[in-house]
């Protein structure tokens, strides 16, 4: 066996070192375990939403929770 090549190899250290730092994620705060909850929707309300999903690739409970956080805290910001 041959030693491997320090040419074929060099890269490889460059892909350890630290690049520079991501930007801050936002921090999603879990208030409680997520709990089954069912409901009913049109056929293309929920074809829309499978798609925007896709689209943003997150899943379909995240944009619903999202949704209905905006809502609830416009529309009745005295529940918390």
């Amino acid at each position: 066996m041959s030693k491997p090549s320090k040419a074929r190899f060099g890269a490889l250290g460059e892909l350890s070192k630290p690049a520079a730092p991501a930007p801050a994620a936002p921090v999603v705060q879990v208030e409680e375990k997520l709990e089954p909850f069912s409901t009913t929707l049109y056929g293309k309300t929920k074809v829309l939403l499978k798609k925007a999903a896709a689209e943003e690739r997150r899943k379909q409970y995240e944009l619903l929770e999202d949704a209905l956080a905006e809502y609830l805290a416009k529309n009745h910001p005295d529940l918390k």
